[in-house]
């Protein structure tokens, strides 16, 4: 809902996707997990894990969220 910048990296440390995202835009990101994402204005964000809402809320520290998914 709001703009924010996500990175993205998968299980060998690789980044495969760092964007500053618009608000209302939309990514799609494959690779193989665990995934480290990092999420800049995770109030304003939401974010989808195999098609199910990922709460950031527990993860966030001065508006930045930093989860591992699996």
């Amino acid at each position: 809902s709001q703009t924010s910048w996500v990175n993205v990296t998968d299980r060998n440390k690789k980044m495969i996707f760092d964007k500053i995202m618009p608000a209302g835009s939309e990514e799609t990101v494959e690779g193989e997990p665990p995934f480290e994402v990092v999420v800049g204005n995770a109030p304003g964000s939401k974010l989808t894990f195999n098609d199910k809402p990922v709460d950031l809320a527990p993860y966030t520290k001065s508006s930045v969220a930093r989860v591992t998914l699996e």
